[in-house]
């Protein structure tokens, strides 16, 4: 005798859906559904990077899921995969099939295309069948389907760039301009800086012959990708604009030097 149950037929009245999520110390997170009929549950937890920098020519994500019932024993059917996308999108748009490791631990390395509208959290979804069975004796089981299930979530980042350049006024101060933004890829295969406007950038000066640099302000990336200051400078000494660190992107640094005469 075979029931079935899917994580999705909430309104059945047979079965209990959970999810959490949580991170794990280290450099993966953790989150699982459970899925309960009257007889048996059956969990499916995933592990993923707690954060994942998606570089324009795309980023391999190792997703493990592992799966362990109430019941007696559990055997998960061929066919297993796993997806990730946006939050919304309950089926994801890169995924890849699950491959045994060992016990009911199963792997899939999904390939997240630099192209891809990814930032900020992401949701992993899971699509297998499981069997589990009741109890020693019973050759009874439950089937229970994984339907777009979410198991766990993702922190993406783009990598940033930074470009600064300086030229020195007559009245004792010096221009400072760039442009910062997201490196995204193309789909004819190269990258471009996609737009951060909002994003802050710290400037420093390192005077010649100093021990280290020191801040002198921050200011605010425009929406054309660009910024720009004019601040006081006697000295020859090297400036540093540093792109901070948001959760859509990762900081990154330009120096320039500037020369008095």
């Amino acid at each position: 005798m075979a029931r079935r149950a899917t994580a999705a037929l909430l309104g059945a009245g047979l079965i209990l859906t959970t999810a959490t999520v949580s991170a794990a110390p280290g450099s993966t997170t953790t989150g699982s559904t459970a899925t309960r009929t009257r007889d048996v549950s059956v969990t499916a937890r995933g592990t993923v990077p707690a954060q994942v920098l998606l570089q324009p020519s795309g980023t391999a994500v190792r997703v493990d899921v592992t799966f362990s019932t109430t019941g007696r024993a559990l055997t998960v059917e061929d066919g297993a995969s796993v997806s990730v996308g946006s939050r919304t999108d309950l089926m994801g748009w890169a995924g890849e099939d699950l491959e045994h490791v060992r016990g009911t631990t199963y792997r899939a390395t999904v390939h997240l295309p630099g192209t891809a509208e990814a930032r900020g959290s992401l949701a992993v979804y899971l699509s297998a069948t499981a069997r589990a069975t009741f109890g020693p004796g019973v050759e009874a089981y439950d089937e229970v389907v994984f339907d777009g299930a979410r198991i766990a979530e993702l922190q993406v980042r783009r990598p940033s760039k930074v470009t600064l350049g300086a030229y020195h006024v007559v009245d004792g101060g010096t221009v400072l301009y760039g442009d910062a933004g997201e490196r995204v890829g193309t789909f004819s295969g190269g990258s471009a800086l996609r737009t951060a406007p909002g994003a802050k950038v710290r400037l420093s000066f390192d005077p010649a012959g100093d021990a280290r640099k020191r801040y002198v302000t921050t200011v605010t990336v425009g929406a054309r990708d660009t910024f720009w200051a004019e601040l006081p400078q006697k000295r020859t000494g090297t400036w540093t604009a540093e792109l901070l660190a948001t959760s859509g992107h990762s900081a990154s640094t330009a120096t320039k030097k500037v020369t008095i005469r």
